[in-house]
């Protein structure tokens, strides 16, 4: 059978209506029924602060939220180079979200922190927070540099963005943590650390004038099916 909206005849197949290719779902309102194209399945990656706008079609997102991760710890006197810290990740935050079409959702990426200057003692700086409208996922802490607050080895996590490796040691430090969607940066000795991926932590800096490595920024991905 075939039934026309706004002039267009649509074909009906196997309970399903067509148009032009697209797959249509009904609703009533105020008695009469609506007639809506479904969206195909998509996603976004977003990586800085925006708007997103709802495709139309779309009633559920799944998200993967990552905040901004933790710099490592900056240790520029060697004496002191005995228990030093990576950089933490960002929270991750894997939910559902009930959503309607041309909805307007501000999204917030958070920054990665910052670590000391280079040759002083100083712990590394935290990292933004991330948020998708009012779900919030926190910033990770900094590596301290008197206290191995995260001792990365290398160690392998899955998160929503896949697998992911810590940073690994060097002399008395820890590497830093693995992120949503990224390695922790690798702890330095008479060097710097290196810096977090995204989501992850920066590796601790030890032993001259060296400083640690930055945490890695947050992301969102976005998908609907």
């Amino acid at each position: 059978m075939s039934q026309v909206l706004n002039g267009v005849t649509m074909s009906t197949l196997a309970g399903a209506n067509h148009l032009n290719g697209s797959v249509l779902t009904f609703a009533y309102l105020n008695g009469v029924k609506e007639w809506e194209a479904k969206a195909a399945a998509g996603s976004e990656t977003i990586t800085y602060s925006k708007q997103f706008t709802v495709p139309q079609g779309v009633y559920s997102l799944n998200l993967c939220i990552c905040a901004g991760a933790g710099a490592g710890a900056t240790v520029g006197d060697v004496s002191y180079s005995v228990n030093y810290g990576g950089g933490q990740q960002g929270q991750i935050i894997t939910t559902s979200l009930a959503v309607t079409p041309g909805q307007i959702i501000d999204v917030v990426i958070g920054i990665g922190g910052t670590p000391g200057a280079a040759g002083s003692l100083t712990n590394g700086g935290p990292g933004g927070n991330t948020s998708f409208g009012a779900i919030v996922a926190l910033g990770g802490p900094g590596g301290l540099w008197q206290s191995r607050n995260y001792n990365g080895v290398g160690a392998a996590h899955t998160y929503c963005g896949g697998t992911y490796n810590d940073g690994t040691t060097a002399g008395y430090g820890g590497g830093g943590e693995a992120g949503g969607f990224g390695h922790g940066g690798n702890a330095g000795f008479y060097e710097s650390g290196l810096n977090g991926g995204i989501g992850a932590g920066g590796g601790p800096g030890a032993a001259g004038f060296v400083r640690g490595g930055y945490g890695g920024p947050g992301q969102v991905v976005v998908s609907w099916s």
